[in-house]
């Protein structure tokens, strides 16, 4: 190989790589950090928080990323349950994610599963309850499309389960949504007065926000 040619092919997998540097900062705005030290020496809540951080900041592909580097330390073999809670809501988080920016719900459904698989192996609690209440979610929205309209009893029992595992447990804000998520699940089933004592204990919590509040009263009064 003579020397032009060797020059050539420096030069034509240079520019390869800068187009390519160019790409994923374009699309991604990926975090500079990110590409220099992979969260490496980042204990998993930081990189949460990190991910959460990026959302709020728009910039949804970098937060994806952070994420996912917990999806891939959630198959570790033998992780804290502490770590193992963090994990397993940071990809519920990433679910969330694929259904507010993408309408990916398969996507979505397969982090939750994830997450429940995480949460329940290690027996982590909020995060079981939190999983619990996006699937069956998302399993609600499904149901609108393919027309099953028996799903909504079947809805109210699981977010009467969401709903004692989070009271228990002190998660308010899991607890109220909850309880509206089952309101909204009962009303459609025809059979709300069943859930009013859920609906009660949630307006009346310290941690409610007016807009909550008001939505728990407007079901009780239906």
């Amino acid at each position: 190989m003579d020397s032009n040619t060797a020059h050539m092919k420096r030069k034509l997998l240079a520019t390869i790589l800068l187009c390519c540097c160019l790409f994923i900062c374009a699309r991604g705005n990926v975090d500079k950090a990110f590409l220099v030290e992979p969260c490496r020496n980042m204990t998993s809540e930081e990189i949460m928080k990190k991910g959460i951080s990026l959302y709020n900041a728009h910039k949804t592909d970098s937060c994806l990323m952070f994420l996912e580097v917990l999806a891939v330390r959630g198959k570790r073999p033998a992780l804290t349950r502490e770590e193992a809670q963090v994990i397993s809501r940071s990809i519920n988080f990433m679910g969330a994610v694929y259904i507010y920016e993408y309408q990916d719900y398969y996507r979505a459904a397969s982090m939750f599963c994830r997450a429940m698989d995480i949460a329940e192996k290690y027996g982590c609690r909020t995060a079981i309850a939190e999983t619990l209440n996006n699937l069956t979610t998302l399993a609600c929205q499904e149901s609108r499309i393919i027309g099953r309209k028996d799903f909504n009893k079947e809805a109210v029992r699981q977010y009467r389960k969401v709903f004692d595992m989070a009271s228990e447990d002190g998660y308010d804000k899991l607890t109220i949504h909850a309880a509206l998520n089952c309101g909204l699940s009962a009303n459609g089933d025809g059979n709300l007065a069943r859930i009013r004592p859920m609906l009660e204990k949630a307006s009346g919590m310290k941690g409610v926000s007016e807009p909550y509040r008001l939505q728990c009263e407007a079901l009780m009064l239906m």
